[in-house]
């Protein structure tokens, strides 16, 4: 915990003005823990403000930073805390998932200018900081290598399976000897995360490996479509599973959450032209919400029970 609050100041740019620290969410996250204890240790003030006005509270304490999960940073968007413009005093950190560049821009535009949005897991705590979609940019104690499907490492550029090494990294699975040795490699972690570098201390991340859609053969990483599907208007969200069919090439199903249900033919008509590089039918759901985890990450695999009709 020494090691991840010790990492804070990094993340909120070396500006020691900015450690005070508002928490929206409960004691108990780690997350919350450690800007609390950076915070406390640099002389700086903590407001405790779970569901309550984040803009009030900036305005108690100027020169701060935040983190949020993607579904919570998101809901920004639409809550009216902002009428008067931004509050640039503040900083934001995404986590949890990637978020599309439209509702990135939105958020700089009508909260304020200094959002980074971070890759991290719990076994190794935060692995790179990144501004929209730019590639992400690792911690100064941290080491990536992407790795093929034989465990060697791929020729630069490449995309394969990332291994990650931190300071704040979990020395293994409590109680789980087996799946310890499976995913702690000789001072590595093994993620479930595929990934490439496009230039040495950078890092791309893909999607999960048990997120990638096999479409008879032709391989697809979901998020980066799911990321162009949020920038269609009146989008608030989408997922993409894969499910196979009885020609063993797949089908796509996408859940979209819409702002406005009248939009979803529009939708459809405009989500076409994305996928047609895959040459693969796909079905377009509209939800109310998608369901996700405590961490906001989708849980993709209740939405593919949900397209299996009961036994």
């Amino acid at each position: 915990m020494r090691n991840k609050s010790a990492i804070v100041p990094y993340l909120v740019g070396f500006d020691t003005a900015r450690l005070n620290f508002i928490s929206t969410y409960s004691f108990m996250l780690t997350g919350t823990y450690a800007d609390t204890m950076a915070a406390l240790r640099s002389g700086a003030t903590v407001i405790f403000s779970a569901g309550e006005d984040l803009a009030a509270n900036i305005r108690e304490l100027p020169a701060c930073h935040t983190f949020m999960l993607v579904r919570d940073a998101v809901s920004l968007l639409s809550s009216n805390q902002f009428p008067h413009g931004r509050m640039d005093t503040c900083s934001i950190r995404i986590v949890g998932g990637p978020v599309s560049m439209a509702r990135f821009t939105a958020l700089r535009q009508q909260v304020t200018t200094s959002i980074c949005v971070t890759y991290s897991m719990n076994e190794t705590h935060f692995i790179t900081t990144a501004a929209g979609d730019e590639p992400g940019t690792l911690l100064p104690d941290t080491s990536v290598r992407i790795i093929d499907g034989d465990g060697r490492d791929t020729t630069p550029g490449q995309p394969g399976r990332i291994l990650a090494r931190t300071t704040r990294m979990a020395a293994g699975y409590l109680g789980d000897d087996a799946e310890t040795r499976t995913r702690f490699l000789d001072g590595w972690f093994l993620t479930n995360d595929i990934g490439f570098m496009p230039a040495p201390g950078q890092l791309v991340v893909l999607g999960r490996t048990d997120e990638i859609i096999n479409l008879g053969g032709n391989k697809l990483a979901p998020e980066p479509v799911e990321d162009q599907i949020r920038e269609i208007d009146g989008v608030v969200d989408a997922a993409i599973v894969g499910l196979d069919n009885a020609e063993g090439t797949g089908e796509l199903h996408i859940f979209i959450e819409l702002d406005d249900p009248a939009r979803n033919q529009m939708t459809q008509a405009l989500i076409a032209p994305l996928l047609n590089d895959f040459r693969t039918p796909f079905h377009v759901h509209p939800v109310r919400r998608l369901p996700r985890t405590d961490t906001g990450k989708v849980r993709r695999a209740e939405l593919k029970q949900s397209l299996t009709p009961p036994a």
